[in-house]
């Protein structure tokens, strides 16, 4: 029979056997105390989270309630008071404006138990306003965008002027009525006074695209701006400008001050008269001098005196133009000087002016010159002792508006020189008629016929006759153009 061992635990068992336990328990306690960590932690950062969540909620919804909207971002210190109220340790700060996808936000920067977060708050539309607005008959339509401080829009230009035509059996005549606004209304009947900012309320805004369209009309009181008693045009040239021409002498009286341009062309000078001695035609007559003064003031109630130089007759200078409010011209210009046929060494002198007239044609060299036109002096035949008229060097264009080579594009041109008349070869025949080369100057004579006339109001110079193939008498220049006063508002070009 096997005997049963009695001996207890030695010593050293005892020992590792203490040992593995007490590894063990430091193990399980070890671990115990991390999971309660944990669970602390995820327990703080659960409620932190929920309080954050809570309160960041309610001030999404008090900056956005509808009785309160968009507030937060006006006054940030409301935001603050009411982030206090839910948790004393809330504080905002103002992080700027943010733009979004067509939104507008401020940032609010909320600090919340030592955590720092941003909060994108009054989120609102960046609004595009577009507005039309129709002034004294002409609509325009303005895109207007605004930042959130900026809600409302006011129409420029309280004045304008409206440029009314009437037919005249002698002319075009007509007024222009300074249009003074009184008030807006918009399409829902509000009115508002001119200086009054347009406001739009923000609640209006269609909340798919954030635009809204305004149409706002006029009342205005209109006041005709002069009366003239002569011949006279007046001329829309559209976005609220206008020209008025004087055609003929007359009196002006402003019923306002008006701030004023002013080109004024004297009278062309007639042409001159072909001779059957010399076999020489007649010098053309010279256009009228043009000037061009900018930004002068005609005053209400003042009378002023318009002159509009005559044209010269065959052999005689234009006359003078003028605007003069007693002994003081606002402007003034010498009319052209007339063609000649002088003698058997100078021929047939053109006349000087604004442009020059063309020679008169001579033997051989029978065809007459044309006249200058844009400032430039009259063309010679082909002869060294021909004399062309002199130009001014300057150009002719309506407000000085081109070179001597030409017009601005829909610019004007006055102030032509006549062409010479046709002289008479040795074989017997005559020069063609020389047609005149613009502006209104008068074609040269031609085959023993005198000058042609310039057309009114160009202050162009008339033609020269041709020679004659009748002893007892001259062919005569055409007549010179009378002149012209033109003035506009005033402009920057």
């Amino acid at each position: 029979m096997k005997k049963i061992n009695n001996k207890g635990l030695t010593l050293i068992e005892l020992i590792v056997s203490f040992a593995i336990v007490s590894v063990a328990i430091i193990y399980f306690y070890q671990t115990i105390s991390t999971v309660s960590k944990l669970y602390a932690t995820s327990r703080d950062d659960t409620n932190e989270y929920a309080n954050s969540t809570y309160v960041l909620r309610l001030v999404d919804a008090y900056c956005n309630q509808s009785s309160n909207k968009f507030i937060c971002g006006d006054d940030i210190n409301k935001a603050k008071k009411f982030c206090k109220k839910l948790n004393n340790e809330c504080n905002i700060t103002d992080g700027g404006s943010v733009d979004l996808n067509n939104y507008s936000y401020t940032k609010l920067l909320i600090e919340l138990n030592d955590k720092k977060y941003n909060y994108l708050a009054r989120k609102t539309p960046i609004m595009t306003y577009v507005i039309t607005y129709n002034y004294n008959g002409k609509a325009k339509v303005v895109t207007y965008t605004s930042d959130n401080n900026n809600k409302y829009y006011k129409p420029t230009n309280n004045v304008s002027y409206e440029v009314v035509k009437t037919n005249n059996s002698a002319n075009e005549k007509g007024t222009i009525y300074k249009v003074s606004l009184e008030k807006w209304i918009d399409q829902y009947g509000n009115t508002y006074n001119f200086n009054d900012n347009i406001i739009f309320d923000i609640n209006d805004f269609d909340e798919n695209n954030y635009k809204k369209s305004i149409t706002l009309r006029s009342t205005v009181s209109k006041t005709s701006i002069f009366e003239y008693d002569g011949s006279y045009e007046v001329i829309d040239d559209n976005d609220n400008n206008w020209r008025i021409k004087f055609k003929t002498s007359g009196m002006l009286k402003l019923k306002d001050n008006i701030e004023i341009d002013a080109f004024a062309v004297g009278g062309g000078g007639g042409g001159g008269t072909g001779y059957l001695s010399y076999m020489t035609g007649g010098g053309g007559g010279g256009g009228g001098y043009t000037s061009t003064i900018n930004n002068v003031t005609l005053s209400n109630g003042v009378n002023y005196d318009i002159v509009i130089g005559n044209g010269g007759n065959s052999g005689q200078d234009g006359e003078k133009s003028y605007i003069k409010n007693g002994s003081n011209y606002i402007i003034n210009v010498a009319g052209g000087k007339a063609g000649m046929m002088i003698n058997l060494t100078t021929y047939g002198v053109g006349g000087a002016g604004g442009s020059g007239g063309g020679a008169g044609g001579y033997s051989s060299d029978y065809k007459g010159g044309k006249g200058g036109q844009f400032g430039n002096a009259g063309e010679k035949r082909k002869n060294d002792n021909d004399t062309p008229g002199a130009g001014s060097g300057k150009t002719t264009c309506e407000f000085g508006l081109g070179t001597t080579s030409g017009c601005n594009s829909g610019v004007t041109n006055y102030a032509s020189g006549g062409s010479g008349g046709a002289g008479r070869s040795f074989a017997g025949t005559y020069g063609p008629e020389i047609a005149s080369i613009g502006s209104g100057a008068g074609a040269g004579g031609s085959n023993g016929n005198p000058g042609k006339d310039a057309t009114a109001n160009t202050g162009s110079g008339g033609g020269g006759g041709s020679y004659t193939i009748n002893p007892s008498s001259a062919n005569n220049g055409g007549s010179g153009g009378s002149g012209i006063i033109i003035i506009r508002n005033k402009r920057s070009n």
